[in-house]
């Protein structure tokens, strides 16, 4: 099942799967599947300008269900960004090993967050705010 959580909002998901065996007797069997329940947060980071290090913002991601959930991919969404301090002028990147979320447990993922050593002056004093979509599939 595979589910995509924008950070700082849950997602719930409920599938229903159908099984159909022809032959004498034809019957439907229904069984119900687990919906995963996911949250995600994301930390703050300051004291970016051009050509600084790079920062490590957490990004906490919670399984309150049964199963244990895969995560595939952490991906930020830069396209909201203002026209003065646009997408150009960051770079951000997930991890490249991401975890398996046990149930009813957190874990803290890191995303290196810089700014482009190019990023326009308007960038100065500015608060982004960058939306980050975490998806994964619950196993």
């Amino acid at each position: 099942m595979l589910f995509v959580v924008p950070v700082g909002a849950a997602l719930s998901v409920a599938a229903v799967a159908y099984a159909h065996f022809p032959g004498q007797g034809d019957a439907t069997v229904t069984v119900s599947v687990g919906a995963p329940e996911i949250a995600a947060t994301a930390g703050q980071g300051s004291g970016q300008y051009p050509g600084a290090p790079a920062t490590t913002i957490p990004v906490t991601i919670r399984n309150g269900g049964g199963a244990p959930v895969v995560v595939e991919a952490i991906r930020p969404r830069l396209q909201g960004l203002p026209a003065s301090c646009p997408a150009s002028a960051w770079q951000i990147a997930a991890p490249s090993s991401l975890p398996t979320v046990a149930p009813s447990t957190s874990v803290m993922v890191g995303l290196t967050v810089a700014m482009a050593p190019d990023a326009p002056s308007t960038c100065q004093g500015a608060t982004v705010n960058v939306p980050v979509t975490v998806e994964g599939a619950a196993r």
